[in-house]
C-alpha cells in the first residue's frame, strides 16, 4: 500500500495502546501485568497486509463478491440484453477489469469501514459512466454543512468529499460533489456520516494473534542454548561441578568433532559422569496455536463467512465444504452483494424502473440436486397414483401428497 497518510482516526491519542517492539521480553521479565493491544484506528490498511489471518479471510470474501455476474433488469424484472450500464461495470476504469474492481469495492469496505466510488460522467448529458473509480476511503474527507438531522438531500448535509494529495512537492487539493460519490459504509451507530471499520471490534483477537506469532518467532530465531551439560557425580552436599579444564574438553568435542554435519561424529565417548539438561518452554501449555485458531474463528465471524470454506483438516469432507459455501453466500456475500447493487441503482442513471443486480445462480455450491429433485418428483408420483387407487380424488391425493412428502 506504500505510504500511509491516514486522515481518518487517531494519532496516537485514541483508546489503544500500540503494542511495544520489546513485548516478549517483557512478558518474560516484566512485573507490568498490564495487557497490550495493537493500535487499529489508523492502521487497518498496515493491520490487513501484515496479519495473514485478516488477509486471508479479508481475501476470501471478496474473491466470493467478485464472482457475482452483473444484470440490468427491466420494470418487468427481465434481464436487459446488450445493456451499457453492465458494460461499463465490468470495463469500470483503464486500470481495472469489473473482477478486480468488484474486489477492491469489497477490501475497502472491510479494511476501512467506507467504500468511497467516484462516478465519472462526461457530462450532465451522459446517460453511462465514462469511468468508476474507487478513492482512498482513508484519506478521503468531507466539508459538512453542520445539519443533519432535518434534511432530506445529501448535498444539504455534505458540501464535498475532497483528498488532500502532494503533486511534485507541491500539496494540491481534488474535491467531489456528494452526487457524484456512492458512499457504502459499514455503520457506525455513534456516527452516520462515516463508517466504521470491522477491525476495530477485533483489535483483541489480532493483537493476540500477532502476539503469539511473535512468541513462536522468539522462541525459533531467539531460544539460546538447547540444554546444558553438568557433571553427573554427586557428594554429599549434591552436584561436583566440572573442572574448568574437563568443561573446555567437552565443550570442544560438541562444538568441532562431534555434532550433526559433515566429518563430524554422531556419539561422543567420555571419562567423565556427565549429565544432560535439555531447556524447554511449554509452548502446548500458553495454548499458543489455539489462540490463533481462535482469533481467526472470531474474524470469520464478524463478516459473516464460514469457517468450514478455510483450509482445514475437516474441511477434507465435501459436504462440510458445500454446506460451509451455501451458509457464506447466503448469510454474507449475497446480502453485501444486494447492497452493492442497490447503490449502484440508486446513483446510477438508470430508465424507469430499471435496476442493477448482481447474481449468483451460476455458483455450483448453489445449485440445486437435480439428481434429489427428481427422486423426490417420482416419489410424489407413486404416492399420488397409491391413493387415487385407494379412492382418493387426485385432488385430494395431491394435498394429503405434499403434506406428507
Amino acid at each position: 500500500m506504500g505510504n500511509f497518510r491516514f486522515q481518518w482516526g487517531g494519532q496516537g491519542n485514541d483508546r489503544f495502546t500500540r503494542t511495544p517492539n520489546n513485548w516478549v521480553n517483557g512478558f518474560y521479565v516484566s512485573n507490568n501485568d498490564k495487557e497490550q493491544w495493537i493500535t487499529v484506528v489508523g492502521k487497518e490498511a498496515e493491520i490487513y497486509n501484515t496479519t495473514a489471518e485478516v488477509k486471508i479471510v479479508f481475501d476470501r470474501f471478496a474473491s466470493m463478491f467478485s464472482n457475482g455476474i452483473y444484470q440490468e433488469l427491466d420494470a418487468k424484472g427481465e434481464v436487459v440484453e446488450n445493456s451499457e450500464i453492465v458494460k461499463r461495470l465490468l470495463n469500470p476504469n483503464v486500470l481495472l477489469n469489473g473482477k478486480s474492481f468488484m474486489q477492491e469495492c469489497a477490501l475497502h469496505y472491510l479494511i476501512f469501514g467506507n467504500r468511497i466510488t467516484y462516478i465519472n460522467y462526461g457530462s450532465s448529458l451522459s446517460e453511462v459512466p465514462t469511468a468508476l473509480w474507487n478513492l482512498p476511503a482513508d484519506r478521503i474527507k468531507m466539508i459538512l454543512t453542520g445539519l443533519i438531522y432535518e434534511q432530506i438531500d445529501i448535498d444539504r448535509i455534505i458540501k464535498e468529499y475532497y483528498l488532500d494529495y502532494d503533486n511534485n512537492g507541491t500539496e494540491q487539493r481534488k474535491t467531489w460533489q456528494p452526487s457524484e460519490i456512492i458512499h457504502h459504509k459499514n455503520i457506525d451507530p455513534l456516527n452516520p456520516l462515516k463508517g466504521k471499520s470491522v477491525l476495530e471490534s477485533l483489535h483483541m483477537d489480532i493483537s493476540n494473534i500477532r502476539a503469539s506469532k511473535g512468541f513462536q518467532n522468539v522462541l525459533l530465531t531467539k531460544k539460546g542454548a538447547l540444554g546444558f551439560i553438568s557433571n553427573g557425580s554427586k557428594d554429599m552436599a549434591g552436584n561436583i561441578p566440572l573442572g574448568s579444564e574437563d568443561r573446555l574438553a567437552l565443550e570442544k568435542q560438541f562444538t568441532e568433532t562431534h555434532g550433526q554435519f559433515d566429518g563430524q561424529s554422531a556419539i561422543a565417548i567420555t571419562a567423565y559422569d556427565t549429565k544432560w539438561n535439555p531447556t524447554s518452554f511449554p509452548v502446548k501449555d500458553m495454548m499458543v496455536f489455539e489462540t490463533i485458531s481462535e482469533g481467526t474463528k472470531r474474524i470469520i465471524d464478524a463478516i459473516q463467512l464460514n469457517d468450514n470454506i478455510f483450509s482445514k483438516e475437516k474441511s477434507k469432507v465435501q459436504a462440510n465444504l458445500k454446506e460451509g459455501l451455501i451458509m457464506a453466500y447466503d448469510d454474507a456475500i449475497i446480502p453485501f452483494a444486494n447492497d452493492v447493487a442497490d447503490n449502484w441503482t440508486q446513483k446510477l442513471r438508470m430508465k424507469e424502473g430499471h435496476r442493477v443486480k448482481i447474481s449468483y445462480d451460476h455458483i455450483s455450491a448453489l445449485q440445486k440436486d437435480n439428481k434429489t429433485d427428481n427422486e423426490v418428483k417420482e416419489i410424489k408420483a407413486r404416492a399420488v397414483k397409491a391413493y387415487t387407487d385407494a379412492g382418493f380424488t387426485p385432488q385430494e391425493a395431491l394435498k394429503l401428497v405434499e403434506e406428507t412428502v
